[in-house]
């Protein structure tokens, strides 16, 4: 699934805004994804790799940066809080 969102983030910074039909699919799967890693406690092995997607995101049109910041705060975000402290 990251992999996915990966394709999906890099496609768009390589040739441009698609759609929102495409960036709601693709938040879908980060959704489901941060999910999947939180729920198996498999945030050490994907943290930097969420983090990647969410900080090269958020250039993105169709709202598509502000979803992934969201998703990635409702997830991962007091891991990074932790880590500052």
């Amino acid at each position: 699934m990251i992999f996915t969102v990966e394709c999906g983030v890099d496609f768009t910074l390589s040739y441009g805004d698609i759609d929102e039909k495409f960036y709601d699919t693709i938040s879908s799967i980060y959704d489901q994804a941060l999910k999947y890693i939180v729920g198996n406690q498999l945030e050490d092995k994907y943290i930097d790799r969420c983090n990647e997607l969410m900080q090269s995101s958020q250039d993105i049109g169709w709202g598509f940066g502000d979803e992934m910041l969201e998703l990635y705060g409702d997830y991962l975000g007091a891991l990074d809080e932790e880590e500052l402290d």
